[in-house]
């Protein structure tokens, strides 16, 4: 099932919305694929100071909480706040 999940992107001043997916053509391998601007980029093409905010229901339920934790084993420096 194709999911995506919106984050907030930060990088040397800059800031954009972007989507975590799990299902385009780089994710074959089920890791989630950011995309900024319709651009892919997996965790080798993040700027060292790349922060990623995603916001989440609460921990361990659902598929949103599923990318976000392959996306932090995969490396992607995904920070979350639990909102409610």
């Amino acid at each position: 099932m194709a999911l995506g999940i919106g984050v907030d992107v930060t990088w040397s001043g800059n800031h954009h919305r972007a989507i975590l997916w799990n299902d385009r053509p780089a994710s074959s391998s089920d890791i989630p694929v950011l995309v900024i601007d319709g651009q892919e980029y997996g965790t080798t093409n993040l700027m060292p100071d790349t922060r990623i905010m995603a916001k989440c229901l609460r921990p361990g339920l659902g598929p949103m909480w599923s990318i976000i934790q392959k996306a932090v084993a995969a490396g992607y420096p995904v920070e979350v706040e639990f909102v409610r």
